[in-house]
């Protein structure tokens, strides 16, 4: 989401680990977002088992966030 953000409007948000990308990300774009929060339209289904790791990491960065 910080490609598109910053695409619409430049802020001085930055990322933690600029090197750190992904092709596939910058393609969501906020009205996507929006579209897929509000009608539930392009959703994307994972294995719970992987969908469990990806939680766990998620959790991690957001602890390691909270505690900077």
């Amino acid at each position: 989401m910080l490609h598109q953000l910053r695409k619409a409007r430049p802020s001085p948000l930055e990322p933690a680990n600029p090197r750190a990308t992904c092709h596939y990300m910058k393609m969501i774009t906020p009205g996507a977002l929006e579209r897929c929060l509000r009608d539930g339209q392009t959703e994307v289904h994972v294995d719970p088992e992987v969908a469990d790791r990806a939680r766990r990491a998620v959790e991690a960065m957001i602890t390691v966030g909270a505690s900077a």
